[in-house]
This record gives structure tokens, sequence and C-alpha cells, in this order.
């Protein structure tokens, strides 16, 4: 579980990057319009954000343990590095 918040948080950077930019094509294209809708549409994407991190975290969650190697490289799940030590 520890390991799925982890992935989630570094996701979450590059995730909150992308929404950032959208808040700021949404404060470009709502400049004339009215403060309550630009903060309804600002909360929707902040809501939305929250949505998708919540999805990452249930994605990474489901996902097979991940191994790091022996050189520190990733690529093998829990269940292919049992075997590739020989285990069954």
């Amino acid at each position: 579980m520890i390991q799925a918040i982890c992935w989630t948080l570094i996701h979450s950077l590059w995730q909150g990057l992308l929404f950032a930019m959208a808040a700021g094509v949404v404060m470009l294209l709502t400049r004339r319009t009215s403060a309550a809708a630009r903060y309804n549409l600002l909360c929707g994407l902040f809501f939305l954000f929250l949505l998708i991190c919540a999805g990452t975290l249930v994605y990474e969650w489901r996902v097979p343990g991940r191994v790091v190697g022996k050189d520190g490289g990733e690529g093998q799940t829990a269940s292919r590095a049992g075997y590739a030590a020989g285990g069954s």
C-alpha cells in the first residue's frame, strides 16, 4: 500500500502540471466571463484532478508488486522475480 501511495504522489506531479496548464488556458479563455463561471470551471478541474489521483491510486494498488533488480533497474514483478531466482 505504501508503494502505491508513493507512486501516486509521483504521478500526481505531472498530472498536476497538466491540470495547472489547463487551468491557465481556462483563465485565458474566460477573461470576459463572470467570476462565478470561472470559479465553477476551476473547481471542476480541481475535482477532476482529485478523481484522476484517486484513480491512479487504485491502479497502482492493483498492479503486481515491483521488484528492483540488483542493478537498480525495474522490470520484474514479484512473481517473475521468484521464478528468476529459482523459485516456481
